[in-house]
């Protein structure tokens, strides 16, 4: 999935939007992830990538996918080089993903 490639809109389920252990940034994080998703589900932008298009810092969406993993609404999976402990590329998967 070509990364740059954004939905118009974005969709936040009422349990993500209600959450109230949730920040602000954190919940219009969740919609560009899932915005981002590939028909399966899956999104691979990178922390670089998400915090350029909300314009906060890496570190502000890398607490942010750590809290939405904690919270159940996202999953992380990395995806390591052949035969190496180095990480390849990560795949963030909506729990609550539906497709369009």
């Amino acid at each position: 999935m070509d990364e740059e490639k954004a939905n118009y809109y974005v969709i936040i389920p009422a349990s993500v939007r209600y959450d109230n252990r949730l920040t602000a940034n954190e919940k219009l994080l969740y919609g560009e992830i899932t915005s981002l998703c590939d028909d399966k589900g899956e999104c691979i932008a990178t922390n670089k990538h998400l915090s350029e298009l909300l314009r906060i810092s890496k570190l502000t969406v890398s607490r942010g996918i750590a809290n939405l993993e904690k919270l159940g609404y996202i999953e992380r999976l990395m995806i390591f080089k052949n035969n190496s402990k180095e990480i390849d590329y990560r795949i963030l998967k909506s729990k609550t993903y539906h497709s369009r």
